[in-house]
């Protein structure tokens, strides 16, 4: 990925924790009603330029652009764990979902996406065995703000 010096990117990396729970008690239809909601909030809480995509099974992948760096793409993966805390409906049944997110920050320089795919997804496997339902930067992060 090639983009101007100075302005960096973030790639997120979303897992939906325990939906093999949600197939398998409630049903593929549900499961795939879950996926759609679940695609439909991220969209809606993502900026004019940023990206959504489904990468496999319950997984998706999530382009920022223009982000300021750590602490403003922390903050926009709170804020998409936030709004998918938030009740589904599926076929008549409450269901509640969480999220783990795996976070690759550009670093300045030109990046190939699937590394930067790669190093999410390595983040996000790190939030689930420290948990689930966080996220975790790729890399070495100190910061409070970094951490939930």
């Amino acid at each position: 990925m090639q983009h101007d010096k100075g302005q960096q990117f973030a790639v997120l990396f979303l897992d939906v924790d325990r939906f093999k729970l949600v197939n398998d008690s409630l049903g593929t239809p549900c499961g795939d009603q879950l996926l759609s909601q679940i695609a439909h909030r991220i969209k809606a809480h993502l900026r004019q330029g940023d990206i959504v995509g489904r990468v496999g099974g319950d997984e998706f992948a999530v382009l920022l652009n223009e982000v300021a760096g750590e602490e403003e793409t922390c903050l926009s993966a709170a804020r998409i764990q936030q709004e998918l805390a938030i009740s589904f409906n599926l076929l008549g049944e409450e269901v509640f979902a969480t999220i783990s997110i795996g976070i690759a920050l550009s670093s300045g320089y030109s990046e190939q996406a699937p590394d930067m795919l790669r190093d999410a997804e390595t983040a996000m496997h790190r939030a689930r065995a420290l948990g689930k339902a966080r996220y975790e930067i790729f890399g070495a992060c100190t910061a409070s703000w970094c951490v939930e």
